[in-house]
């Protein structure tokens, strides 16, 4: 195995524990020691920036990011967007209205902000709505948009992604069947009942290999760790790739390699093993 170079890392279910969105001491000294042995860490998560954890992105070795599923990347020391695909306006809305007949908690994740429809914030509590991002509503309070599809529409909103929450079967299938009919998008899912719709070719494993490219870093220096379906392409492009224990069946047959569980800091233990030559504590 040739030196590894470049670490790419999902962080639900990868990094944060199940049920937890905080990293642990022992992840952060991995990363942090492998910064120091020349090793780049880049989070590629399916979170929209705003809510990707700030002590995430304050790690010293953090400098850039890819988020919503790899519809785009920022460099953190300029602002600078790397790399961006967004859903067209009328594919956007061609979703929302496939859409319409359900009531479904959707959200579109749009230039740093998550815009919900009226109805949406008037009956928050109806809905299951992930904590994170009740968070970030608090602290960014909105009446809501009164209809999502006029306002891309008249508005020529570009979208990096729709997101819908607790979507259970056999629901979750319909509509996924329907949205595979339409040109242009893709949905893929970073948990068990939820759905995700972005551009068609907005994904994890072409944005890491745009950024490491960019970088000069080759491929086969490259490691990635995941857990979910929306990391699929992402670890069939590194050359080192690693599912989590918990993941999906598709992420693990993906993978060339298996590591402990996001409970049992697999994540930290698979970076001592490979990056630093550590031998993994138990």
């Amino acid at each position: 195995m040739k030196k590894i170079k470049m670490i790419f890392c999902d962080l639900d279910g990868t990094v944060f524990p199940i049920g937890s969105t905080q990293i642990t001491p022992r992840f952060v000294h991995a990363i942090e020691e492998a910064a120091q042995r020349g090793c780049i860490f880049v989070p590629c998560t399916g979170r929209v920036l705003p809510t990707i954890p700030p002590e995430v992105l304050a790690l010293p070795s953090c400098r850039y990011v890819i988020y919503s599923n790899g519809s785009a990347t920022c460099d953190l020391n300029t602002g600078e967007l790397f790399h961006q695909v967004l859903m067209a306006p009328e594919d956007t809305a061609a979703v929302l209205e496939l859409l319409r007949p359900y009531d479904l908690f959707t959200e579109l994740f749009v230039e740093g902000k998550i815009l919900i429809s009226r109805h949406c914030t008037e009956h928050m509590g109806d809905y299951y709505v992930p904590r994170h991002h009740l968070a970030w509503f608090e602290k960014n309070p909105s009446p809501g948009i009164e209809d999502l599809a006029d306002y891309v529409l008249e508005h020529q909103v570009g979208v990096e992604k729709i997101n819908i929450t607790l979507l259970e079967s056999p629901l979750r299938e319909e509509i996924m069947a329907k949205v595979d009919q339409l040109p242009g998008v893709r949905h893929v899912s970073s948990g068990a009942s939820n759905l995700e719709i972005g551009d068609s070719k907005a994904n994890k494993g072409i944005a890491i290999s745009l950024l490491a490219q960019q970088l000069g870093i080759p491929m086969d220096c490259v490691m990635a760790l995941g857990d979910n379906d929306n990391d699929l392409e992402m670890l069939l492009t590194a050359g080192v790739s690693v599912a989590m224990a918990n993941g999906t069946p598709a992420a693990k047959a993906a993978a060339h390699l298996i590591a402990p569980s996001c409970n049992e800091e697999g994540a930290a233990r698979i970076i001592e093993e490979l990056v630093l030559g550590q031998t993994a504590a138990v």
